[in-house]
């Protein structure tokens, strides 16, 4: 299970298709582009959790996804996947 943040502030629980481990080309739709990792720590769980973003949604024109900004301490720009370190390949 992973929360899909919308750049339009919403968000959405998304499971992988296999219902194991998201694909690349998974990943890359729910962010709508070529994807980049950023990590961080989920001080509650032992578990590594990453942001996956759009690696160009500063060139390309994305919304600017204020939500995932004031968590991460960074511009993000359009929609970002938070997921498990578990469930990427």
């Amino acid at each position: 299970m992973a929360i899909l943040f919308k750049a339009n502030g919403t968000q959405e629980i998304v499971n992988p298709k296999d219902g194991n481990t998201f694909t690349l080309e998974e990943l890359q739709g729910y962010v709508n582009g070529y994807i980049e990792k950023v990590s961080i720590r989920n001080k509650l769980h032992s578990a590594d959790y990453w942001w996956w973003v759009n690696e160009e949604g500063r060139i390309n024109g994305s919304a600017l996804n204020n939500l995932v900004s004031l968590i991460s301490g960074d511009t993000i720009m359009g929609d970002c996947l938070l997921v498990s370190q578990e469930e990427t390949e």
